[in-house]
């Protein structure tokens, strides 16, 4: 991710004053989110997809994190092309407190990961289908920058992958640092349900 150019967008025609940054989940890629900012149609938001770092070995795809030798994921990579893709949008003119972390899967959980720990502000955050990994770790590391920025969970009570206590879990977690959280819950699997769209769609443009 040398060149910031490389990074995809999308965005719809008109005026750009906000900014979504689209985390793909395990075995995905850069395309991956892309259906999800044609078919919210976020009006005046630039979507960014940056791809993660790491080549899978048994299949197609990527994967933002690696163990290290203490069986911890390595954040490292993955929080470099999060801040590249941020520095990127920054440099269009979008400024932090009108970008949205959007993560699906592991990109939920980096979106968590990333986004509670940044020392700048965002206007959102929105994992779906993701959970934390060392929610102990997570709690000592936490950012007061990001204390009000508003949380939307959106979760897939028939997921088998990440299954629906998993998002509980972060609620509860987030509730107990006193962060504005909300969780909807959809009758599907691990996925992002057509019904969510819309949902992304309003909690963007109220930023």
């Amino acid at each position: 991710m040398d060149d910031m150019n490389k990074i995809k967008t999308y965005e719809p025609k008109g005026v750009v004053n906000r900014a979504v940054i689209g985390l793909h989940g395990y075995t995905g890629n850069d395309h991956s989110l892309v259906p999800i900012a044609v078919g919210s149609r976020c009006r005046n938001t630039r979507w960014y997809f940056p791809e993660a770092p790491h080549d899978l070995q048994d299949r197609e795809g990527k994967t933002w994190f690696i163990k290290d030798a203490s069986g911890e994921w390595n954040l490292t990579s993955a929080f470099s092309i999060v801040e590249e893709t941020l520095h990127r949008s920054q440099a269009d003119g979008i400024p932090v407190e009108k970008t949205v972390i959007l993560g699906f899967s592991q990109g939920a959980c980096l979106a968590l990961e990333f986004g509670l720990r940044s020392p700048d502000h965002f206007g959102g955050l929105i994992p779906i289908a993701g959970f934390i990994k060392d929610p102990e770790r997570l709690a000592a590391q936490l950012s007061p920058a990001n204390a009000t920025t508003p949380i939307l969970i959106i979760q897939g009570e028939k997921d088998t992958i990440v299954p629906p206590e998993k998002a509980r879990e972060v609620g509860s977690f987030l509730e107990r640092q006193n962060r504005p959280v909300r969780i909807i819950w959809h009758s599907a699997g691990h996925k992002i349900p057509v019904k969510a769209l819309r949902e992304i769609k309003d909690f963007v443009e109220e930023i």
